[in-house]
């Protein structure tokens, strides 16, 4: 994961004495332990505050049938913030509800607008979405699927955030495949603000923080 060092130097600076702070550790999870640390610089700490990561990952074989996916991917950031105090969630078709000690859904990203309530996260992550296997096996991603999910996923996640609640997105977007960053454009037009717009040149470089104005309800 690169993107930390293409952050200005104050930033990085706050974010490291966040992850001192919140005592993270940086070797295994080390994406964790930093979008953990971003949350907590732009909420100005984490703890009681929801988050919610969709496509917190899980077991893969519940969702896409049988093949050895499934435990290389644990929804570990929901582990580490419930850990540090905050109230976690998570979203994604290959989550076992019985499997963690908190709130799960097991659906997938379509289903926000059905299952979740307005104003009710002050946290949102979406991190290496546009990687997931259902983009990748299950619906295709040569197609126009992935940006119709994108459009449809970011309008409910303004939904779902609280005012001055935000969104951190850590992506790998696929220019190849015609999946790219949301533009600044695109969530300006659904009410967001921009805190951070730093697409990188490389895959797992792409970082954008968006806020839900306080105004806005």
């Amino acid at each position: 994961m690169t993107f930390y060092s293409i952050l200005e130097a104050s930033l990085q600076q706050s974010i490291r004495a966040r992850v001192e702070e919140l005592s993270l550790p940086v070797s295994a999870d080390i994406i964790d332990s930093y979008m953990l640390a971003i949350f907590a610089h732009y909420l100005d700490g984490i703890e009681n505050k929801r988050i919610l990561d969709i496509g917190c990952g899980g077991d893969y074989a519940l969702a896409f049938g049988s093949g050895d996916k499934g435990t290389n991917y644990p929804p570990s950031f929901l582990r580490l913030a419930k850990s540090r105090g905050a109230l976690p969630a998570g979203l994604d078709p290959s989550i076992r509800p019985g499997d963690e000690d908190f709130e799960v859904h097991c659906r997938r990203a379509e289903s926000i607008g059905d299952i979740l309530h307005s104003c009710d996260f002050d946290g949102v992550l979406v991190k290496l979405f546009y990687n997931t296997p259902d983009l990748g096996a299950g619906y295709g991603r040569h197609n126009n699927y992935a940006m119709h999910l994108q459009q449809r996923t970011y309008g409910q996640i303004h939904r779902i955030l609280k005012p001055g609640g935000v969104s951190v997105n850590a992506m790998n977007a696929d220019k190849n495949s015609g999946v790219t960053v949301p533009t600044e454009e695109f969530l300006e037009s659904l009410g967001f603000k921009i805190e951070l717009y730093s697409p990188g040149g490389n895959s797992y470089d792409d970082l954008v923080v968006v806020r839900k104005p306080l105004s806005v309800a």
